[in-house]
């Protein structure tokens, strides 16, 4: 066992390309969405090596997308408790009034009522647009959420509406329930 502490730091961006490499030309493996918690492999000055804490896909981040984080508690993957369940969506920090846009599948750690916390931060978002924790799944309830992105772009590990591939969809579609 290693007595070194993990590391862990969170995209606080709405959509950020990972990549196979530590390069804006290299191959983007996947895209982390706003809030995503992940587990520090590597750094370079301007880089550095993550594992999602969502799927475990690693890759190389820019570090300016990074903000670091105490180590979080994995229960739950992140404690969801809501998830936006809508292609695009509009949110606040209550402190500064900033908006910014969430995309289909971002987990909003200790959701309630509007509200959720990144980093320490407080956000609002209309409910109508979030999908909180229930059991039960219906099949329509999935297909209605894939039908969302129907018409989006193909992109090579791409994650949202903007630009999406085979296994981003999945992941995405599935993520909301």
């Amino acid at each position: 066992r290693s007595s070194v502490m993990k590391e862990f730091v969170v995209n606080h961006c709405t959509v950020t390309p990972m990549r196979q490499e530590p390069s804006e030309g290299s191959e983007q493996l996947t895209q982390l969405l706003f809030g995503e918690v992940c587990e520090v492999l590597d750094r370079l000055p301007r880089w550095t090596k993550i594992r999602s804490t969502i799927d475990g896909q690693e890759g190389w981040v820019d570090f300016k997308m990074l903000k670091p984080t105490p180590v979080p508690s994995l229960k739950g993957r992140e404690n969801r408790s809501g998830v936006v369940a809508v292609p695009m969506a509009v949110t606040t920090d209550m402190e500064t009034g900033e908006e910014r846009m969430l995309t289909l599948g971002t987990r909003l750690p200790n959701y309630a009522h509007g509200t959720f916390e990144v980093l320490g931060k407080q956000y609002l978002i209309n409910p109508a647009k979030v999908r909180g924790e229930r059991l039960e799944v219906r099949g329509e309830e999935i297909c209605a959420i894939a039908q969302t992105l129907l018409n989006a772009p193909y992109l090579w590990g791409g994650k949202n509406m903007m630009g999406i591939d085979c296994s981003g969809f999945t992941q995405v579609v599935y993520g909301v329930f």
